[in-house]
């Protein structure tokens, strides 16, 4: 209800970014695949509302935007959204945004087809995550690095990273 507030307080004032801001908050830390309506009309009003502006907004709306319905029913949609998402984080040069864009991608790279791109950026998520400290991202890389080495069929990645992803949950 804060954030929802938050929300029409920004509306009544323009103000796009803090439009933005509620709607992040609104996401919060949901899973993917979310069908709450509200919270993806609230992204999607935030993202036009915010036009171009704001890079790493745009950026962490799109990371969230593309693991709601019906967005996340599309392959093709995932793959766009936070391809989009993690272009436009590097570019803003925000860390957090490029985090949660580089984890929503990881997320959005389903099955075998995907299995490099996805190992790739599971890695460089680990990399950020662990400067960061951020180990909720760590854990996001350590799952994406296990489905990806599982699709490779490397028994002994799959074991350590099993490892790595118990270790960290401890």
């Amino acid at each position: 209800s804060t954030f929802r507030d938050a929300g029409e307080r920004a509306r009544a004032l323009g103000r796009a970014d803090l439009l933005a801001q509620a709607a992040l908050g609104f996401a919060g830390r949901t899973e993917r695949g979310s069908p709450d309506t509200e919270m993806r009309l609230l992204l999607e009003e935030a993202l036009e509302t915010l036009g171009e502006e704001r890079p790493e907004l745009r950026a962490r709306l799109l990371s969230y935007l593309m693991g709601t319905p019906p967005y996340n029913d599309s392959v093709e949609t995932r793959l766009e959204l936070s391809r989009e998402a993690v272009e436009l984080a590097r570019g803003s040069g925000d860390r957090h945004a490029l985090l949660w864009a580089i984890a929503s991608r990881c997320w959005a790279m389903p099955g075998p087809d995907h299995v490099e791109p996805r190992l790739e950026l599971a890695l460089e998520l680990m990399e950020m995550a662990e400067k960061e400290r951020a180990p909720e991202l760590r854990l996001m890389s350590l799952e994406s690095q296990f489905r990806s080495h599982l699709a490779l069929g490397d028994a002994d990645a799959v074991e350590r990273v099993t490892e790595d992803y118990d270790s960290l949950a401890r």
